[in-house]
């Protein structure tokens, strides 16, 4: 096998000539000696009895460089699996464009590079149960925006190095970006066009791990195919591109070295102002729909390009999100061309994409236009449940058809507990509790120790105050998971202690849940948001610009980096939250609350018409949004319209039946701002009975920010002595508060 001349030059060359994928030489320095992975090994063979016997997930997120020591890991447990005489299956992502279930009898699918299969969940969904088991390996930034729903276990071990392998990649990093730019400087004066177009547009493909097939890389270079073929093999003695050869699909690819290679040249064409996600618009145009490999390459780059926000974020405002959705909207047509060429499994993917790009009527008519031909296709049924749920959350009009289509599908696989659960979601989110308690209650009939079912119930019973019910839940997920290795589990105790204002306790749990995946989203933004209800500014700013950075498009992150610097008492910064809001826009465009949030920046911004605008056309869509209404009354009266700001507050308290907080301590302030000051002290004490009544079920943190209020309007309207009351409760909550701290500090003035 020919041997690059840089690699010949290396102390480790044993180690890079030891593991090639179907001619490809695999990217990354070898990180561990063979103690240490034996090590890793026996302590991975040690975890998968027990959760082979639930059914679970082993997941391996891993950092670039260490895909070299990983596959030689993978091969150690394949082999020790085969020698156990377990049915074990191996895929990858660079051999399948799309994620099969395993053959009969598997009970062990070692996935590598799982996440850029868009359709892992919905096939780890089904196959999962006891008796079964995935390994899945993959880049932590993917793991860190596509959590599995599924009981999980994660090794950090190839992404948390010790100094001597962090070393070591360091070292490997910058051999290969040494040679990169050789090579780019080499191919710059090279006389062969023809090398230097093929290899441009290989690591157009190759960056995001999209390998080209021969073919549509001749079109693109505008090549003979049989000319280009003698290029490419040339240049794969002199180790710039490799073949690829597919089974399933039989197809004969072209790639770089490797993921890491093609990322070094691609970044530094975009430095040099060349490249934009308009740079692929020929490759629409030059895929045929006739073509099986082709069509992949299009549905698998935009696969990659929502799974790596982060890399993409990181090379400018030409590859943000929304940049995604007006290059397959301008391409729709072809797209539609693609998906009705294109099988079953090929259409379920282009409806997860252009969902999570909410190009929610896109989707939909894909996922349709396959269901006419295959009407009881399992997996197409689930994904139109799935998309019109997530369409519902922004257009309420969509939630009976999003209900119908979950009937459907819970029809055609009744024993699907994920399904059941999902279902029990969407019927939460509607505000559907007796339909969301059946649809759980049949998940843990299916599967009594489904940890992800009885954890997705009790966050239901934590957001309608049911403390009892969420309490026995959570206790029971912790039984099945005696180990504490379940972050969904982690997660809910969290939540549970946060709702009840045991904050340590809350940080104890999310700090455990860290240890366990110190890039955990949901600990990170739990920990955020914990921190900025209790004015904790500094902290929380903390960990949501931590989560920012391992998901720049996270639209709650985002929201809450929104309020954290509206906010902040100690630093107000109104034009930065706009900023983030506005982000938080680019990629959930029709997302109410970020639209309700970006009008109420405007109005303290002085813009009030611009955000009446926003609210008034919202309100079309959403009619009985509670908070639109209220930032629009704000809206009326900054422009001096109390007749329409009253007719605002009027609706509010007609469509809650006079039991919005919010709406009432609002009222009373602007009656005493007017010097009504007998009307303010009825709409006080109304908001006063009110809270009384509803205190026991309000999470911790509302009732410190109602208290609060209270305590301020009872100063104000009353007397310090009337504030007194709802000070000392605030303070049974969380008497550090720096707002609970500066009313202290008026009533002694």
């Amino acid at each position: 096998m020919f041997i690059p001349s840089y690699l010949q030059q290396l102390d480790d060359l044993p180690d890079w000539t030891s593991l090639y994928v179907k001619g490809r030489p695999v990217w990354g320095a070898h990180l561990f000696d063979l103690e240490k992975l034996q090590e890793l090994r026996q302590k991975t063979l040690a975890a998968i009895p027990g959760w082979q016997n639930t059914g679970g997930v082993l997941i391996f997120p891993s950092a670039p460089q260490a895909e070299h020591t990983l596959l030689n890991f993978l091969c150690l447990i394949a082999g020790e699996l085969l020698w156990q005489k377990q049915q074990a299956q191996f895929t990858q992502f660079l051999d399948k464009p799309y994620l099969p279930p395993p053959g009969e009898g598997v009970n062990v699918w070692i996935i590598h590079q799982a996440p850029l299969f868009h359709n892992l969940a919905l096939t780890l969904e089904g196959w999962v149960r006891p008796g079964r088991l995935a390994i899945a390996t993959g880049p932590a930034e993917m793991w860190e925006e596509q959590p599995l729903k599924l009981p999980c276990l994660y090794f950090p071990d190839f992404i948390d190095f010790s100094s001597e392998p962090e070393q070591l990649a360091n070292d490997f990093a910058r051999r290969e970006a040494g040679a990169t730019d050789q090579i780019y400087r080499d191919l710059a004066e090279t006389g062969n066009t023809i090398l230097r177009q093929a290899h441009y547009w290989v690591v157009l493909g190759d960056a995001w791990d999209v390998p080209l097939p021969l073919e549509l890389l001749a079109q693109l270079s505008q090549a003979d195919p049989d000319t280009l073929a003698e290029v490419v093999e040339e240049a794969s003695q002199q180790g710039i591109l490799f073949w690829v050869e597919r089974e399933k699909p039989p197809a004969l690819l072209v790639s770089t070295r490797g993921e890491g290679y093609a990322r070094r040249f691609f970044r530094i064409l975009a430095d040099a102002g060349g490249l934009a996600l308009d740079s692929y618009d020929l490759f629409f145009s030059a895929c045929r729909s006739t073509e099986r490999e082709e069509r992949y390459v299009i549905l698998k780059l935009l696969q990659s390009w929502l799974a790596h926000s982060r890399w993409r974020w990181s090379l400018g405002t030409s590859f943000q999100f929304s940049q995604i959705r007006t290059l397959v909207t301008k391409h729709w047509q072809q797209i539609k061309t693609f998906s009705h060429a294109g099988s079953a499994a090929e259409r379920l993917i282009w409806t997860q994409c252009l969902g999570r790009l909410g190009l929610f009527k896109e989707g939909k008519e894909v996922v349709e236009t396959a269901l006419k031909q295959d009407q009881r296709n399992v997996y197409l049924l689930q994904a139109r449940a799935h998309l019109l749920s997530r369409w519902s959350q922004v257009d309420l009009s969509r939630q009976e058809e999003a209900g119908a289509a979950f009937t459907d599908a819970c029809e055609a696989v009744p024993q699907n507990v994920y399904l059941w659960q999902a279902r029990g979601v969407f019927e939460a989110e509607r505000q559907n509790s007796r339909g969301a308690e059946m649809c759980f209650a049949q998940a843990l009939r299916l599967d009594s120790g489904n940890i992800p079912a009885l954890v997705a119930r009790a966050d239901m019973y934590l957001e309608a105050g049911e403390w009892l019910k969420a309490y026995q839940d959570v206790e029971q997920a912790e039984r099945l998971d005696p180990g504490k290795n379940n972050i969904y589990v982690l997660h809910v105790r969290g939540r549970w202690h946060f709702f009840r204002g045991e904050w340590g306790e809350a940080q104890t749990a999310w700090q455990g849940l860290l240890q366990l995946d110190r890039r955990n989203l949901y600990a990170l933004h739990s920990l955020g948001n914990m921190a900025r209800r209790r004015g904790q500014w500094q902290e929380a700013a903390k960990h949501l610009h931590r989560a920012l950075e391992l998901a720049p498009e996270n639209v709650a992150v985002l929201l809450e980096l929104a309020l954290l610097n509206r906010e902040n008492l100690d630093h107000p910064n109104l034009a930065l939250a706009q900023e983030y809001v506005a982000r938080a826009l680019l990629v959930e465009p029709h997302n109410p609350r970020l639209l309700v949030a970006q009008a109420n920046l405007w109005l303290q911004t002085g813009e009030a018409e611009k955000a009446q605008e926003q609210l008034e056309t919202l309100l079309r869509r959403w009619p009985e949004n509670i908070p639109a209404w209220h930032v629009l009354g704000l809206c009326y009266d900054a422009k001096g319209d109390q007749k329409q700001m009253a007719e605002c507050f009027r609706r509010i308290i007609n469509q809650s039946r006079g039991q919005n907080l919010y709406t009432l301590t609002a009222l009373a302030d602007f009656a005493l701002r007017f010097d009504r000051r007998d009307q303010a002290q009825q709409f006080l004490e109304t908001a006063g009975g009110r809270y009384e009544d509803v205190a026991k079920k309000m999470p911790a943190a509302e009732k410190l920010q109602t208290l609060l209020e209270l305590a301020r309007l009872s100063r104000d309207i009353l007397s310090p002595q009337a504030a007194k009351m709802w000070v000392e409760q605030a303070a049974k909550i969380d008497p550090h508060h720096p707002l609970l701290q500066k009313i202290q500090a008026s009533l002694l003035s």
